[in-house]
């Protein structure tokens, strides 16, 4: 399911809101929650919010890999958050690169 949400400022940003469930996951039995925040101008995710019960993580993509013919992640962080929504700790940090794009013919 897919629901647009009222836009709100991230960052000092505005950001177009997204609210996605995904099917249940086969090991849990539980639906994942994703909610995407697109850049207003760029229209780049530039954080992301899931709820896997009983956690909620916010993700920030800080860094994006412009090398290709598409806009990739190339350094994101994650961070648990508290049930009241404010920021409990750093996850994890993340780094992509040796990004390749084929076309095929």
């Amino acid at each position: 399911m897919l629901f647009y949400k009222k836009d709100t400022i991230l960052n000092g940003e505005k950001t177009f809101v997204v609210d996605v469930s995904y099917k249940e996951d086969e090991n849990t039995n539980t639906p994942d929650q994703w909610t995407y925040f697109f850049n207003a101008k760029t229209f780049l995710v530039v954080a992301a919010k899931v709820f896997h019960p009983p956690t909620i993580s916010f993700i920030k993509n800080t860094k994006f890999n412009t090398k290709t013919p598409f806009v990739f992640n190339s350094e994101r962080v994650s961070i648990f958050i508290n049930k009241d929504g404010t920021e409990d700790f750093v996850r994890a940090a993340y780094f992509y690169s040796n990004f390749k794009v084929v076309f095929k013919k």
